[in-house]
């Protein structure tokens, strides 16, 4: 049995009752991480400990967090190029930018030549 502290009043809950709990976090986690390396393999059956599946839950989510937010610095420097562009664009003559550079959906573009142009048609 474990003894939920964080509910208004000590709780106290069966293990099988907390691992399925866990369990389906850790499975709506692994269905957020995309296909490809560093994505967990079977390694064959065993019963974890209440341990085990919460440090797998919060490796999982620390993993999550990290390739949401990679690129992150990058995709601020293209917003604000893009504003400059806005601006200016005589002064970012030749620029490009698209909404993948800056972490939006679609397929917008954004150049300048002597104006700037912005052109959302997708393929």
């Amino acid at each position: 049995m474990t003894t939920l502290l964080l509910a208004p009043e000590p709780t106290t809950v069966a293990d099988h009752a907390v691992r399925d709990q866990l369990r389906r976090q850790i499975a709506r986690l692994e269905a957020d991480l995309p296909p490809g390396a560093g994505r967990p393999g079977s390694h064959g059956a065993r019963l974890l400990t209440i341990d085990e599946l919460e440090r797998i839950r919060d490796d999982l989510v620390v993993r999550i967090q990290e390739r949401r937010f990679t690129g992150g610095e990058e995709q601020e420097r293209k917003r604000r190029l893009r504003e400059e562009m806005l601006l200016e664009p005589k002064a970012h003559r030749g620029e490009v930018v698209t909404s993948e550079d800056v972490g939006e959906e679609g397929c917008t573009r954004w150049q300048c030549w002597f104006r700037l142009t912005v052109s959302g048609g997708c393929p």
